[in-house]
């Protein structure tokens, strides 16, 4: 399967005969890591981090004319690239190359592409939900299977509250978002509700409200730092213990776990004097939810855990969808663990054991650097 197989196809007609069969099986597979080599950055590659592998399939991950620049965002092993001429959202998958058209956004409503999630692959399944997400945190929701040639946007009352998302997931038939209240010192995360367009109160647009705040947990990211009990001999060497109060910033991730279990992690860092950055922690928190008898009366609660129940989590700040895989299932795969494909080093995963909090490094061979940006995808052929 080379490039020269790339198809522009409906949405109807993007699901293979096999879906069903593969959906189960590539739920909970082990991402690869993007990779290109250093003399030719336009040959992709993925790599294989438990066992330090590097794919001989090769591809590209940019089919589009020279107008249109590099990848905004990566959901389910699709990448997403904007088409600010015709302001037509673009999804391309480099494993089976497909392409896919989304409906053009209305330019007084959405600008600047931040990020995209998408509810299920919609090489497995013929029914899937969009939700992009502007630098102006306006939302955007698209739902196959309806005729629909819209988006539905955000009403102003997400703006007026102030709200910064930095993350969704669709989970459980929910969309849920974390959003950081930095005046509250917490994170918090919220319902989002969509209306059609057609139905009550909705018009032709619909729109996307919150519902409500479900849960609360702390954000650490103004700690002192003698009160972080973390190891931090095996992460770098100068950093400096004597300054007492830590200016953190934090990047939120919303994962399902293998057992369907939603996990909420916090990934704390800051920046050096030389403008590189410094891991300082992890924070891990699963949600519960407890059920009054009710459909609609349900209470979440998040609380914090040290164990992942053998699982692995794979993150990457250019993956929206972060994935979690049964470690026990892929020998060397460390359980438990956290796998950060950080853009800071072209040459290092970062890997964060949740249960006593040490640091650990992979490699990635020295003809493979991981250039910026990169990502983690599920292939979808065997390599």
């Amino acid at each position: 399967m080379g490039n020269s197989a790339r198809s522009c196809l409906p949405l109807s007609c993007l699901v293979r005969d096999d879906a069903d069969d593969d959906k189960e099986e590539k739920q909970y597979q082990l991402p690869w890591l993007l990779v290109c080599r250093r003399d030719n950055y336009m040959e992709k590659r993925l790599y294989n981090v438990t066992t330090n592998e590097v794919s001989s399939f090769v591809f590209r991950i940019h089919p589009f004319e020279e107008n249109i620049g590099s990848f905004n965002s990566c959901s389910r092993g699709w990448l997403f690239f904007m088409d600010y001429k015709s302001y037509t959202l673009l999804a391309f998958n480099p494993l089976s190359a497909s392409i896919f058209h989304l409906p053009p956004f209305d330019i007084r409503r959405f600008v600047d592409l931040r990020m995209v999630i998408l509810s299920a692959d919609p090489l497995l399944v013929s029914n899937f939900e969009v939700l992009a997400v502007s630098y102006g945190d306006t939302l955007a929701h698209f739902k196959s299977g309806h005729g629909d040639e819209f988006w539905t946007y955000s009403d102003d009352s997400i703006m007026r509250n102030g709200y910064r998302i930095s993350n969704f997931i669709f989970y459980k038939d929910r969309l849920l978002g974390a959003y950081e209240n930095d005046a509250a010192e917490t994170i918090t995360l919220l319902h989002v509700d969509v209306v059609r367009g057609g139905t009550a109160g909705g018009g032709r647009d619909g729109s996307i409200k919150i519902i409500k705040e479900i849960a609360w947990m702390p954000n650490l990211k103004g700690f002192e730092s003698e009160e972080v009990d973390l190891d931090f001999e095996s992460v770098e060497a100068d950093v400096d213990f004597e300054r007492k109060e830590v200016d953190m910033y934090v990047v939120v991730y919303l994962v399902e776990t293998t057992k369907g279990d939603l996990l909420v992690v916090h990934r704390y860092s800051e920046n050096s004097e030389e403008d590189d950055e410094i891991f300082r922690a992890y924070k891990v928190y699963k949600l519960i939810c407890h059920s009054h008898g009710h459909d609609d009366d349900f209470q979440f609660q998040l609380i914090p855990i040290e164990d992942l129940g053998g699982d692995s989590l794979f993150l990457s700040p250019f993956c929206q969808h972060s994935l979690s895989v049964l470690a026990a299932d892929y020998p060397g795969c460390m359980p438990n663990s956290i796998y950060y494909a950080s853009t800071e080093s072209e040459m290092e995963i970062e890997v964060f054991n949740v249960e006593d909090e040490r640091v650990s490094k992979c490699f990635v061979p020295t003809e493979y650097p991981t250039r910026f940006p990169t990502t983690w995808m599920v292939p979808s052929m065997k390599l």
